[in-house]
């Protein structure tokens, strides 16, 4: 199977602005800046995120916040900007048990 990489991806998560913003702080310390969108400058690989709330998702009694997060990259070979996604993936990963 092939995999188109595009330098624009858009992803529906589960969190609030304030979760979203801490998990890229943990995994790129010193290198996220917070504006009208969030910028990370890591190594050399740079990326802009624009967070828009979308409607809350429930089930039941449980109401979960939901962000589409658009990750468009600026500057970074193809390969860096994978690594990046890949780290910043792996420090939003949430357990529930």
């Amino acid at each position: 199977m092939f995999e188109h990489w595009a330098p624009t991806i858009t992803r529906v998560v589960q969190s609030t602005e304030a979760d979203y913003h801490r998990g890229l702080i943990q995994a790129f310390p010193g290198c996220v800046s917070i504006d009208n969108s969030v910028r990370i400058a890591w190594q050399d690989v740079v990326v802009e995120i624009r967070l828009r709330d979308l409607p809350d998702f429930s089930v039941g009694l449980v109401v979960l916040p939901m962000l589409e997060a658009t990750w468009e990259f600026i500057e970074g070979a193809e390969s860096c900007q994978r690594e990046l996604l890949k780290k910043a993936d792996l420090s939003m990963q949430r357990g529930l048990g």
